[in-house]
């Protein structure tokens, strides 16, 4: 089963989710962002580029011919992502093929509107079967 975290509480979701990808990259995890459109993805990549000026984090598209070498991985596909082993969710549904990751993460903004979808993909996470997790974001474990 997937392990899934729920970070929630985050001030702005996207610059919490830089730090999560940053905190996994630099442990050596492979990641996957699951991003719901295009306007998503490529907002979130500019935000890799430019969220803090003393940090790189190496990404591309699933697309990319050189996916399979870079550690950050952009997706908007309905397959897992090969060799990735953390998945993070910046869509408002359950993303598809949750089962080929170890650690799936989510961050949870602290508008109503981001923390009505994620009670709802709270319940089928566990609905089907996976360990959830909740933490404040910031904090550890």
């Amino acid at each position: 089963m997937t392990q899934v975290e729920f970070h929630h509480d985050a001030a702005d979701k996207h610059l919490a989710a830089c730090q999560l990808v940053h905190r996994h990259y630099t442990a050596g995890a492979k990641i996957a962002v699951y991003v719901p459109d295009g306007e998503t993805a490529r907002r979130f990549d500019q935000l890799l580029w430019t969220w803090n000026a003393l940090s790189f984090i190496p990404h591309v598209t699933e697309d990319s011919p050189l996916a399979s070498q870079t550690p950050v991985i952009l997706q908007r596909g309905t397959r897992g992502v090969e060799g990735c082993t953390v998945l993070l969710n910046l869509a408002p549904q359950v993303p598809p093929g949750i089962d080929t990751y170890t650690l799936l993460l989510e961050v949870v903004g602290r508008e109503e509107s981001d923390r009505i979808p994620a009670r709802s993909r709270v319940i089928e996470y566990r609905r089907l079967g996976h360990n959830v997790e909740m933490r404040k974001f910031g904090e550890s474990k």
